[in-house]
């Protein structure tokens, strides 16, 4: 998840450290994993904490902004996602 510089020391953190920074900071132990389902299925992951919290982490890979509406039954959300960006939407139903 990081590389390090032999001359300069100097580290590189690659993408997979920021996925693993946003699912340890918003996914609490004892979280049960949630379906994503439709057009973000291969870009996002679902999580229900233990308080009924939810949480999404999804990916937006393309060159422009894409909105996106989460949630089931009368709890949802909508937001648009920057372009090439990763997002954690965090809620309570």
């Amino acid at each position: 998840m990081a590389t390090v510089d032999p001359k300069t020391k100097a580290i590189m953190w690659q993408p997979e450290f920021y996925v693993m920074k946003h699912l340890t900071r918003f996914v609490s132990p004892g979280a049960r994993m949630a379906g994503v389902t439709r057009f973000w299925a291969a870009n996002a992951l679902a999580f229900e904490n233990p308080d009924g919290e939810r949480v999404v982490f999804v990916t937006n890979p393309w060159a422009e902004p894409h909105s996106i509406t989460i949630g089931d039954g009368p709890s949802r959300i909508t937001a648009v996602l920057d372009a090439r960006s990763f997002n954690t939407i965090v809620w309570k139903p």
